[in-house]
């Protein structure tokens, strides 16, 4: 087992007084640089971040660097076990964003990943793994080009997914999630937290409380569902509506669906006294030839939905 632990008694460099040429992370980070290593060999990072930001970038070689910049007082811990590293920070007291520290880590792109962020940012850049798991508190949790199976969790960060594949599957309790060109089936839950996605395609399931839903070029490969209780529902497909089976109701919002011309398939009728909910769409006509419909689902209970 090799061990570091820095304490206030103990720094290693003086202030940073300019970004990281070498490093290339582009950012001035906060306070001293306390600890600076580099390992080979590392297959795994396991992150206890708390309170400070983390950031790791893949595709920098096969050697791992730890960079950790911070206050005098803080106390971080960097350990390896075999081809295991692990990055805790112990816990202080709350401080404001400007006053945090960060840990940059580049390394290689092919790696498992671990992350908890209580109190700061998560970021990870270029990674190739079988998974990867990021659990953030109040901090935005951000991911950029990764192939991996992603489950993320973020408290009240937004979570941001760029250029991606793999299954993802994301919650949030207040914050946004965003998602763009990326390929994998999504499954998304959001308290009051809004959901966005360009240029996605895979299965979908995304379920929110009362945030609005906005997807664009959306491509289903499987199952789409689409559900909320007061947000607003806003569909643009990427494929012909005839490919889908289209199943969409409401409890007393309003819905609207467009074929690629503009012109309107479906609208809104009034409840009847005995019903329950509304729904729109029809039966696609049967085509032995024709490859079957793929089924999509939305549902309301106020909020408006428009499908095209």
């Amino acid at each position: 087992m090799n061990a570091r632990c820095l304490g206030a008694t103990v720094l290693l460099f003086v202030l940073v007084s300019q970004p990281l040429a070498a490093g290339g992370w582009g950012e001035l980070p906060t306070g001293s640089l306390l600890i600076a290593t580099e390992e080979w060999g590392i297959e795994r990072i396991d992150v206890d971040a708390g309170l400070l930001d983390f950031e790791y970038r893949g595709g920098a070689g096969p050697v791992t660097r730890v960079e950790v910049f911070g206050s005098a007082d803080e106390r971080v811990h960097v350990e390896r076990d075999g081809t295991l590293l692990s990055i805790r920070v112990e816990e202080r007291a709350l401080l404001p964003a400007a006053s945090r520290g960060r840990i940059l880590v580049s390394g290689p792109a092919v790696i498992e990943l671990t992350i908890k962020a209580e109190g700061g940012s998560a970021s990870v850049q270029t990674v190739a793994a079988s998974e990867l798991r990021v659990y953030g508190g109040s901090g935005a949790v951000s991911i950029d080009r990764v192939e991996a199976q992603l489950s993320l969790y973020s408290s009240s960060g937004d979570i941001t997914v760029v250029g991606s594949s793999g299954a993802q599957r994301i919650n949030s309790d207040s914050g946004d999630v965003i998602v763009r060109n990326s390929d994998g089936d999504l499954t998304v839950r959001t308290g009051s937290g809004r959901v966005n996605m360009w240029d996605v395609a895979g299965a979908l399931d995304v379920e929110t409380v009362s945030g609005a839903i906005d997807i664009v070029g959306i491509t289903l490969r499987e199952q789409g569902r689409v559900v909320t209780n007061s947000g607003r529902i806003d569909v643009v497909f990427a494929q012909d509506l005839d490919e889908l089976d289209l199943d969409v109701s409401t409890v007393s919002g309003s819905i609207q669906i467009e074929d690629r011309y503009g012109g309107i398939d479906g609208g809104y009728t009034p409840l009847g006294p005995a019903d329950d909910e509304q729904r729109v769409g029809e039966e696609p006509a049967e085509d032995p030839d024709r490859p079957a419909a793929i089924p999509f689902s939305g549902y309301s209970v106020s909020g408006h939905q428009y499908y095209r």
